[in-house]
């Protein structure tokens, strides 16, 4: 069982967290919701914190949503 509390995100990472819980609420394994912060996206999905640690971004930027054809300039 993960623990709670033990949670530090890098500083990319803390910027795009804006779930209301606080870290020391939730798990690595708990998915959290994020907002990219890239101006052309702002793009909100929920996700496990372990998954964003591991290099998964903003599925928006990435094309990956289902159903979605949304591209952002670079």
């Amino acid at each position: 069982m993960a623990k709670r509390g033990l949670i530090t995100l890098s500083p990319e990472l803390m910027a795009e967290y804006i779930d209301e819980r606080g870290l020391d609420q939730v798990t690595t394994r708990d998915k959290v919701k994020w907002r990219c912060v890239k101006d052309t996206c702002r793009h909100e999905w929920m996700a496990r914190i372990h998954d964003r640690q591991s290099g998964r971004g903003c599925p928006a930027c990435a094309g990956s949503m289902k159903g979605a054809f949304r591209k952002h300039p670079e």
